[in-house]
This record gives C-alpha cells, structure tokens and sequence, in this order.
C-alpha cells in the first residue's frame, strides 16, 4: 500500500515537473517571438526612412538598412526586397533605364511584406501605398 502511495506522488511530482518544463519553454519562445517582432518594427522603420535620406542623395542609411534586414526581416519581406533590390541595382548601374513606376510597385510589395510581418495582415493594396513613396513616377 505505502508503494503505491509514493508510486501516485511520484507520478504526480513528475507532471507537475513537466508541466513547469512545458509553460517555461513556451513562454521563452513567446518572449524570443515578441523580441524579433520589434527588432522587426525597428528595422523596417529604420528601412522606410532611409528612403527619404536615399532620395536627398544619402544612399548609406539605405544601404545599412537593405543589408540588416537579411538576418532580421522574415522570409516574405527577402523575397520582396530581393526583388527591389535587383531592379534598383540594375537601373542605378545603368544595365537597364529605371521605371519609377515600377520602383515604386517593387518597393510597396516590399511595405506590404513588411507591414504584414509585424501586423499580421494589412488591407491597404499596393497602389495605396505607392502614393505615400518619397519616389516621383
């Protein structure tokens, strides 16, 4: 009888435990999420705003800003940058004559990418945001 009392404490002792275990490591990765997000929010506002200083002639914020966002930025906001930044390569080399409206539309897939990032979704279409760039089409 006393072995199947200490058998049911033990037992209990042990999930409790595990339990303890469970919510710490999920919280941790709460934390570690909610980290990122706002290392996030900081870098594509760091981005946006390195626009305005690339369109006075300042390309070096922007620069930064392109190459901080490969270790921090998610997978979708890479694939819309990579993007941009292929087209703004190319036309600032002179490979191929720049189309502002097009630099522009890159450029609003890449705040779209961004904005869902840190907000989860946003409603505003790609033109709504074109307006708001510090590009002239």
């Amino acid at each position: 009888m006393s072995f199947a009392f200490d058998l049911g404490s033990f037992v209990a002792a042990l999930i409790v435990v595990m339990g303890g275990a469970l919510a710490y490591w999920n919280q941790k990765r709460i934390d570690r999420q909610h980290e990122l997000t706002l290392k996030r929010r900081e870098l594509y506002y760091e981005f946006v705003g390195s626009l305005v200083d690339a369109a006075n002639g300042d390309t070096d914020p922007h620069l930064r800003s392109r190459v901080r966002a490969i270790v921090l930025a998610s997978d979708k906001v890479l694939m819309a940058l990579a993007a941009y930044n292929e087209y703004a390569d190319s036309t600032s080399l002179g490979f191929e004559p720049r189309e502002n409206a097009k630099l522009k539309s890159l450029l609003s897939d890449v705040v779209i990418a961004m904005r869902e990032d840190v907000f989860e979704k946003s409603a505003i279409a790609t033109t709504e945001y074109s307006k708001l760039l510090p590009i002239r089409a």
